[in-house]
């Protein structure tokens, strides 16, 4: 750490006596005990079979009423209402059980969804996938990364690119990082979906040739070759999209990075 990181760690976290310091919003209760705080994790845990699901959507559903229910008692900012609950142990049908309680607990219709609630059942994806899904609807703001890109310039613009510092506290590039396409005016198209947009027999066919020459060794080059591979399957690929596209092999462990190599794993399940 340089002493300017470290005198800007220590300007932003000494406590003095001087200063006015505002207490977390305490937006979940058990009567006057506080079980939940903006800005922090709480931590739900039982014995198997001990309905930790039952409890949980109770919790849930105070929280969407931002009211009470059983002994659980809600108040939430009308900023901070929407709920994200991600399933990664129970499939479709079982989720869709969960869901159906928590709207009986709201009193609401059976076949209406709650509108400030979002359910997602991951079961069915790879640890690698069901983490990237959650990051994307989690992490919207990530101050650990910086991105750098042209605003005034005499010359050509240069694509967009993020940094983060690493372990060494040395800038590295954030290889996922893809720009958001800018373009008033214009109506915007459906996301760019590797999976939906590409078949199976392309995206084969096309990794053959981008690792016809064997094994990639910088992230640069991984995205000139899948481009280059895409290309003669008649996908054509944009750095965005190679960037998603990338992501999406890596995720789908049909590319995987062993040190610094990019490895081409053609018996991937898809």
């Amino acid at each position: 750490m340089t002493p300017e990181e470290l005198q800007a760690y220590l300007t932003e976290s000494t406590i003095s006596l001087a200063q006015t310091y505002i207490k977390a919003p305490e937006v979940l209760k058990v009567g006057d005990s506080v079980l939940g705080t903006l800005g922090n994790f709480s931590v739900s845990i039982g014995k198997a079979k001990s309905k930790k699901t039952f409890n949980v959507s109770a919790m849930i559903a105070a929280s969407l009423s931002n009211g009470s229910v059983l002994h659980y008692r809600a108040e939430f900012p009308a900023d901070k209402r929407f709920i994200l609950y991600f399933d990664t142990e129970q499939g479709q049908i079982h989720c869709q059980k969960v869901l159906k309680r928590i709207t009986k607990l709201l009193y609401l219709p059976g076949d209406a969804d709650p509108e400030n609630l979002l359910m997602v059942a991951l079961r069915k994806y790879d640890p690698n996938t069901r983490v990237a899904i959650i990051e994307a609807l989690v992490d919207k703001d990530d101050k650990s990364i910086s991105v750098v890109e042209s605003v005034l310039s005499r010359d050509k613009d240069f694509e967009p690119f993020a940094f983060c510092i690493n372990e060494d506290i040395l800038p590295e590039l954030v290889e996922d990082y893809s720009p958001t396409e800018k373009g008033p005016g214009r109506p915007k198209k459906p996301a760019f979906d590797p999976h939906f947009d590409i078949t199976e027999s392309v995206h084969r066919c096309s990794l053959e040739v981008s690792f016809k020459d064997g094994n990639i060794g910088s992230y640069e080059d991984f995205l000139a070759k899948l481009q280059e591979g895409y290309q003669s399957q008649g996908v054509k690929l944009n750095y965005n999209k190679a960037v998603a596209l990338a992501k999406y092999l890596r995720n789908k462990r049909m590319v995987v990075k062993e040190g610094k190599l990019y490895i081409y794993k053609p018996d991937f399940v898809y």
